[in-house]
């Protein structure tokens, strides 16, 4: 990679045959002939992925616990920020608590 661009995909945006594009007189037409080549070329570098999502319905989760993920979460953003091993280590500690409340209320 030069600058942040990929030359492959540069590559083949110089081989796109752009003329083509302005061979129509309606600018709609233009802006799909630009769009459909600009795509196809876009795709073959960087194609569309296809995520299932679940939502797992959770009434168990009170506001207990999400206080109790929310502290989790902010202490895995200062372990990540600072790396401290003591950090990591309150990361790991609240990220057990959390598991073991979630157990227990699950169940």
């Amino acid at each position: 990679m030069t600058s942040g661009i990929d030359l492959c995909f540069v590559s083949d945006l110089e081989r796109v045959a752009w003329n083509e594009v302005l061979l129509v007189d309606d600018a709609s037409d233009m802006v799909d002939r630009f769009n459909k080549r600009f795509l196809e070329v876009l795709d073959g570098h960087a194609p569309v992925k296809s995520v299932k999502v679940k939502h797992r319905h959770c009434p168990f989760v009170n506001e207990e616990i999400k206080v109790l993920m929310r502290d989790r979460d902010r202490l895995l953003k200062r372990a990540r920020c600072s790396g401290l091993p003591v950090d990591w280590e309150l990361y790991r500690d609240s990220r057990r608590v959390v598991k073991i409340r979630l157990r227990k209320v699950e169940h």
